[in-house]
């Protein structure tokens, strides 16, 4: 991203106390852009998204397939600067409000799975001439209204009868009762069992509820199950017949069903079985449907619930000043319900699922998930850090000082928070071969260190795990009293040869500040926040970036251009930095028919490997052209080529992603084939030292507040743990040399233009 943009975001505003939108909500928002100069701007869209998506790996002996699928539910584009209309903005701050409303149709809930998702999005996108494209995006939940529908309220009852053998002689029966099949989150289920034992052995009535999410792609299908909660009835003695009642309370963060979504699929089921020993338990299962929980209004003047079972009504704010951006958002067929898991013809059975999961067919009602959320006593937990410099980037050696910011709405008891700083490279991609999809993977780890405030009594103690104190050497308590809580920490970048903060196509290279709450029964909190990292520029380590680097080329013409033409090209160097100009020396002789043009490309050539194989981007970054020389003449020509300061800095130094440039000199020639000379250059990027020295230490810490600004400050005085000691470098190996097609194979659809 250029200087000039300091920051680009978009952000929403609530509807209700919860957060939470359903399908025909007005959606209100703004774009936040902040430029330091003047900026011109090309065009400025924000898109509403819905879709879902799944995708999952199988390996096959050495052959890894992967099953991909999508869903979109709809995409709406609005322009706040509209394509064309561009012009000049000023240096500030600019807020640009929108709104949309969402689709009035059938949406499953937002999820989040292991192999599949349900997203909803805004996303903003700015263009700028001759500039890569600034993005921004933020997700919103969205929750399902839900249908009537009368078999929810339907009672279930299920017999079974056993004879007992081999170690245990008699029967056992049992007659089991549910009131109906719809249940909310926190609702009791109540289950009435008559239990004969008329077997030599006690029996115990158990409980088990366990949750099915399914994926479907391609035609195969993906289950995962995972048990809720298990409980125990009292023992039964041999030869007796009672009348068991139990009540299951469903937790109250148990996600709710999704019965609408074409690819995934989220149900639950009530297991009642009496345990026989020495025999095989005989069972009852109950598909549950388990709807969100009633939620009241938040203010008086909300419209009334909707009657659809009990979901609320969400109240739609009034959209904030400024412009009105309508739209008129395509209405889409409602989604139809997956296929029944008896439609084996097109999803085979599972072999590798038990038979403890195995039972009835789900009733076909559209229904709704709840978000995957913590309860509301944790309202936020935020990882911050300090700039060093003005271009926030970080060096090897520098000190990242931030704060972990923890609100909570009521007294809560932690097991643990910690924060963890970590680097690591990762690239994927798949390809096609004939009808397989293979999928490359590699990763590389630099560091790992973890920092804990609050430790729980079954972590391990580890050399890269610290426990922080507060200010004054205690220890932070895990017990956390009503507001917000702040927790300061710094960490050291590790002394050692590390590439630089990278993102790609199919690869990237992540330096990042990752916090993590967690709490007894219930799902962790986590947030993280990138940091910049720069590899520093080393001119008198490598002393081949300041060796000149000098190339000719003779080439006779032929067909429609006769004689020849030839150039000499030299440039002073090999590595240049950031914004540095590039200066090309070329001594040009046309001695052929025709007038020829010197041109001149900078472009990129991004490298993946992985599994023995390489993948390889390249792009244009930069194109200029020369005068025309006639023909029968020669000329020296000398070009600078100034490198934009927001280039990418190269990575020669991370052993499965590579980011080089090549500087391209070639004669134009009408009707024949150009001459050309490729020069590899290194880009370097412009380190900073810090801006401001690191104040004193702070005095006044108290309930998690400092009493003075955040800085960098010192980790002995606010109780943070030193600085971890400089590591030895790692070798890392360099990717192989692009000769080697032994391992790394010639690209056959990779034109000549970039080898």
């Amino acid at each position: 991203m250029a200087n000039s943009v300091k920051n680009f975001s978009v952000g929403y505003n609530p509807i209700n106390k919860s957060n939470i939108f359903t399908s025909g909500d007005r959606i209100t928002g703004q774009i936040t852009l902040d430029l330091s100069g003047d900026c011109k701007i090309d065009a400025i869209c924000v898109k509403l998204k819905g879709k879902a998506e799944v995708k999952w790996t199988e390996n096959y002996g050495k052959t890894a397939v992967t099953y991909h699928n999508k869903e979109k539910y709809f995409s709406i584009k609005q322009f706040v600067i509209p394509e064309g209309q561009g012009n000049n903005i000023g240096k500030g701050c600019h807020v640009y409000p929108f709104t949309f409303q969402i689709p009035a149709q059938e949406l499953p809930s937002s999820f989040k799975g292991s192999c599949g998702k349900i997203r909803y999005s805004l996303e903003a996108n700015l263009s700028r001439p001759m500039r890569l494209d600034c993005k921004a995006k933020e997700q919103f939940t969205l929750l399902h209204r839900g249908n009537s529908d009368p078999s929810l309220m339907t009672p279930q009852h299920s017999v079974i009868d056993k004879k007992m053998r081999l170690f245990t002689s008699g029967t056992v029966g049992m007659d089991a009762n549910i009131a109906h099949t719809g249940f909310r989150q926190g609702e009791g289920i109540k289950v009435v069992a008559s239990i004969h034992n008329k077997s030599s052995r006690d029996i115990k009535p158990k409980y088990c509820l366990y949750e099915k999410i399914s994926y479907f792609a391609k035609g195969k299908r993906r289950v995962q199950t995972k048990d809720i909660l298990k409980e125990v009835g009292d023992a039964i003695p041999p030869s007796a017949g009672q009348t068991v009642t139990r009540t299951i309370t469903i937790p109250p963060t148990t996600c709710a069903s999704i019965l609408n979504c074409n690819i995934i699929k989220a149900e639950y089921r009530l297991r009642v079985y009496l345990d026989v020993k020495y025999a095989s338990d005989p069972e009852i299962k109950f598909p549950i449907i388990i709807l969100p929980a009633l939620q009241g209004p938040v203010e008086e003047d909300q419209p009334p619930a909707y009657p659809a079972y009990g979901y609320e009504g969400f109240a739609n704010s009034d959209m904030l000043g400024g412009t009105s951006f309508l739209q008129n958002p395509t209405a889409l067929v409602p989604s139809a319900p997956p296929p029944t898991y008896s439609t084996y013809g097109l999803y085979p059975s599972l072999t590798g699922w038990g038979h403890a999961h195995r039972g009835a067919e789900p009733l076909p009602v559209l229904l709704t998930r709840r978000p995957r959320t913590m309860s509301t006593t944790v309202k936020s937990l935020k990882v911050t850090y300090d700039p060093v410099n003005e271009k926030n980037t970080f060096v090897s050696g520098d000190l990242v000082a931030g704060r972990v910011a923890l609100e909570v709405a009521k007294e809560c008891q932690i097991d643990s928070l910690l924060i963890k700083f970590k680097g690591k490279a990762e690239v994927l991609w798949t390809e096609r071969h004939g009808q397989t999809t293979v999928v490359y993977h590699s990763k590389d780890k630099y560091f790992s260190h973890k920092h804990y405030f609050i430790r729980g009594k079954d972590v391990k103690d580890d050399d890269s795990e610290t426990l922080l104190t507060t200010q004054h050497g205690d220890t932070y308590s895990s017990v956390v009293a009503p507001g917000c809580h702040v927790y300061p920490f710094s960490f050291q970048v590790p002394d050692q040869d590390m590439p630089s903060s990278f993102k790609g196509s199919v690869g990237k290279i992540v330096y990042l500040l990752e916090a993590k709450l967690s709490r007894s029964m219930r799902i962790a909190k986590k947030d993280s926040t990138k940091i910049n990292f720069v590899t520093k520029a080393d001119f008198i380590g490598d002393p081949g970036l300041m060796t000149p680097q000098h190339d000719s080329k003779d080439k006779k013409m032929k067909f429609f251009t006769s004689g020849t033409v030839a150039m000499d090209v030299d440039i002073e160097k090999t590595g240049f930095l950031q914004g540095e100009g590039l200066k090309v020396l070329a001594h040009i002789q046309n001695n052929s028919s025709r007038e020829i043009k010197p041109k001149y490309c900078v472009y990129q050539k991004h490298s993946f490997f992985a599994n023995g194989k390489r993948r390889v981007n390249t792009k244009d970054l930069i194109k200029e052209v020369g005068d025309p020389i006639p023909p029968s003449a020669s000329e020296k020509v000398t070009r600078v080529i100034t490198i934009p300061h927001d280039f990418e800095p190269s990575i020669p130094n991370c052993s499965i992603i590579k980011a080089e440039y090549r500087l391209r000199v070639y004669l134009d020639v009408k009707y024949a084939s150009d001459p050309e000379i490729k020069f590899p250059i290194v880009i370097l990027p412009v380190t900073e030292v810090p801006a401001v020295a690191p104040p004193p230490a702070a005095a006044g810490f108290s309930s998690g507040f400092p009493s003075a600004t955040f800085g960098t400050p010192d980790p002995a005085a606010w109780g943070v743990a030193q600085p971890l000691p400089p590591t030895a470098p790692q070798a890392f190996e360099p990717p192989p040399a692009y000769g080697a097609h032994g391992m790394y194979p010639r690209l056959s659809d990779f034109g000549s233009k970039y080898k």
